[in-house]
């Protein structure tokens, strides 16, 4: 006899009938009372976690985290939401007033906070409730994208020049009470609810190492750019001009606004001097985007563009010592049957998951990832010379399994939509998605990444306008799928062609396709060099 048996034949005489009936709205409160005792905490049988609940709660939360100033990390397959910025242990109180802040997001009253033991809320969605609990993913300093890109603004427009030292950092504590907010766009907010944590605990941050480096990081960069060309001009992003360059590059080129320019910061040296309309007017002009690349300096530190003619921008993409290399999954959507042909062809309907198929039970999801891995190494051997590719095993968690299924269906999707369909051939297929996810696209304007260095100079890499990327000849392509996780590693070696200088360079890169946290995955490339 199990423990549970035993327990229920335990307390069986409490009940009229001699047993709980599920039908009898007492004896259900009854037996959530007596659970609750036992377990410590508040039990309700009404309660239960599907994947419908799940996928609601990641869009609204996906969709709102700007509003929430906490970006979601992931929710694993027990219904825990990690957060970043939040740390993993300790700071209770952040998670509490992080419950406060998401039951804005629910109108209808269906939202309940539980804050008595651990900090977690219940929603109700079709009448059946759905338990939550809020966990923390990181530091208690650790930041967000829009606080990362706030922070080198603040410091660029601070008069601090050398990292922050534990000494530094406490005789500089009026430096980030200062009003040092203009570029930063419509979240300057989420830059000062960060910065008072500091204020407000300066000798503890000052003698925290991850504390340090975190503002140290955007610190190095806005260094290099004042190296660069002082602080006059305004260092500016998400705000009119910015997205008005961003949106008119993106029109011209046929991209995505941040593969045609990844900047993440402008720098503003002059008004737009290219316009739209000028760009599409101009008889000797090939192409629109290239005249409206004109826009932008193609050497760092200096204010000309490639006609050696002062110009507009400096757009700088602001990236950490650790960051990737850049997103590959948009290169996919001119590739979908549906925007295609309006109609499934070739027995691929899209690269994303359904939301059927985010219910297959776990015996279902291995059947269809051993399919899929069958297919995918059949067309390999068929369609790919240069490419090496050995399924490993199956994984085991429920988590892992939805990953690996959604990893392997965009797989398949590129080997069939974009090599097949595209004409494009397995090699050049993932070539191109990398070459695109590194906004090496032939038609991207110049750009700078300037990488961010906790404990020395950040790095400036240069990317000409208009520069492309082939796969390096000779090198083969593995595909590397483990057993023990739900992503899959791509290996592959792209060369770039400068197209001012016409010189070439050999770049290793791994492109992860991996869970992106909202229940789908994305194409992420990140550099080995």
């Amino acid at each position: 006899m199990d423990n549970i048996t035993k327990y229920l034949n335990g307390i069986a005489y409490k009940f009229p009938k001699g047993y709980p009936d599920m039908n009898n709205a007492q004896d259900v409160l009854l037996l959530e009372t007596l659970l609750s005792e036992v377990l410590g905490e508040k039990f309700s049988l009404q309660e239960v976690n599907t994947a419908e609940g799940n996928k609601f709660i990641e869009d609204i939360i996906v969709k709102n985290s700007e509003k929430l100033g906490f970006e979601l990390d992931r929710l694993d397959d027990q219904n825990r939401l990690y957060f970043k910025g939040i740390p993993s242990k300790g700071q209770r109180e952040m998670r509490v007033d992080l419950i406060k802040l998401l039951s804005n997001l629910f109108p209808d009253n269906d939202f309940i906070n539980i804050t008595k033991e651990t900090p977690a809320f219940t929603v109700v969605i079709d009448g059946k409730k759905h338990k939550f609990t809020v966990k923390g993913a990181g530091s208690e300093y650790g930041t967000s994208t829009i606080q990362k890109e706030g922070l080198v603004i603040f410091f660029y427009n601070s008069p601090i020049n050398e990292l922050f030292t534990p000494e530094s950092l406490i005789e500089n504590v009026k430096v980030l009470s200062g009003k040092y907010y203009d570029g930063i766009g419509t979240k300057p907010d989420q830059v000062k609810l960060l910065l008072s944590k500091y204020i407000e605990n300066i000798e503890s941050a000052a003698n925290n190492k991850t504390a340090l480096a975190i503002l140290n990081d955007p610190l190095s960069s806005a260094i290099a750019i004042k190296k660069a060309y002082g602080n006059e001009s305004p260092l500016i992003t998400g705000n009119g001009t910015f997205n008005e360059v961003k949106n008119t590059g993106a029109e011209l080129s046929g991209l995505d606004a941040d593969k045609w320019n990844p900047g993440d910061v402008f720098l503003q040296l002059a008004d737009v001097k290219y316009s739209k309309a000028q760009s599409l007017s101009d008889p000797d002009t090939i192409k629109p985007i290239t005249e409206y690349n004109k826009n932008f300096v193609i050497e760092w530190g200096k204010k000309d563009n490639i006609d050696d003619v002062a110009t507009s921008f400096v757009s700088i993409s602001l990236k950490n010592e650790r960051a990737a290399a850049g997103k590959g999954k948009g290169y996919l959507k001119g590739f979908d049957p549906a925007s295609k042909y309006g109609k499934i062809k070739r027995g691929v309907t899209s690269y994303n998951m359904t939301d059927d198929e985010k219910e297959y039970s776990d015996e279902n999801l291995k059947s269809e990832i051993t399919k899929l891995k069958q297919e995918i190494k059949s067309e390999i051997e068929s369609n790919g010379k240069g490419v090496k590719y050995n399924p490993g095993p199956t994984p085991t968690k429920r988590s892992q399994l939805l990953a690996k299924y959604a990893s392997l269906k965009i797989l398949k999707f590129i080997l069939i939509e974009v090599a097949q369909g595209g004409g494009l051939g397995i090699e050049k297929s993932l070539g191109a998605i990398a070459s695109y996810a590194a906004s090496l696209t032939g038609v991207n304007c110049s750009f700078f990444k300037v990488a961010g260095n906790s404990t020395g100079e950040a790095t400036i890499k240069t990317f000409p306008a208009e520069s492309s990327a082939e796969l390096t000849k000779g090198k083969e392509i593995e595909i590397i799928d483990r057993g023990t996780a739900g992503s899959i590693q791509i290996k592959l070696s792209l060369t770039s062609l400068d197209s001012i200088s016409n010189s070439t360079e050999e770049f290793d890169f791994i492109m992860n396709i991996r869970s992106n946290g909202t229940g789908q995955n994305t194409i992420e490339l990140n550099t080995t060099k």
